[in-house]
């Protein structure tokens, strides 16, 4: 079988929010799917496990071998600039890609791999990586600490050899950047209370839907 066609999958709960999140940018992320070629895929379990539910689709759709690349992006995130394809965070020699927060490095040496968003090209390696996530959820409160743990920690020369690593703009959250001076691809809004102290993600809800005004795109054949 060949894999042509990546797929961008976003996992979420029936939470009003949230669901309201993936909704709100659901007409922008298919205009971008037809745009650069992509399958387009919403799941809505029944129950969520916090990110280990999202962790475990991911690692359906890469076993199950149909797409080039499984792009899983959070429900406070939505693609803002439309002339760059996903592609590009995982050129043929990287499984999978991460940007630091804060990059590069930060002013204190403190940093950490944002797990806003998941991007992997699908092969064996990214399997393993996933099943090695899933594998110490016992044993850490995050999939983001675990991330970080994984490849900095012991086992980092092993999951180190195919990481891209990037620049913000390819999950730029609101908090750490103007993105009127730092305009994102990827636009992201975790960590909100940095803002106002407002982290719920009714205050996400409202904030994205208002930003987004600042990012039209177009529908392909309109």
């Amino acid at each position: 079988m060949t894999m042509t066609r990546p797929l961008f999958l976003q996992v979420t709960s029936s939470h009003p929010a949230y669901l309201g999140m993936v909704m709100d940018h659901g007409v922008r992320h298919q205009a971008y799917c037809k745009k650069w070629d992509y399958d387009f895929l919403i799941e809505t379990p029944e129950q969520m496990d916090g990110p280990w539910t999202r962790l475990e689709s991911i690692l359906k759709h890469l076993r199950r071998g149909v797409h080039s690349h499984v792009f899983c992006l959070d429900a406070d995130v939505f693609i803002a600039d439309f002339s760059h394809d996903l592609r590009e965070m995982t050129p043929s020699w990287a499984y999978t890609a991460f940007t630091i927060h804060p990059y590069p490095w930060g002013h204190q040496g403190v940093f950490h791999l944002q797990c806003g968003g998941y991007s992997f090209r699908t092969c064996l390696a990214s399997i393993a990586f996933v099943e090695r996530i899933l594998k110490g959820r016992q044993f850490f409160p995050d999939d983001q600490t675990i991330v970080n743990q994984l490849m900095i920690g012991p086992e980092g020369d092993k999951w180190q050899q195919g990481l891209r690593v990037l620049p913000c703009e390819w999950n730029q959250t609101i908090q750490n950047c103007d993105f009127k001076t730092h305009p994102p691809i990827i636009a992201a809004f975790h960590g909100t209370q940095a803002l106002d102290g407002n982290s719920s993600p009714e205050f996400r809800r409202e904030l994205m839907r208002k930003v987004a005004l600042d990012y039209p795109y177009k529908k392909e054949g309109a």
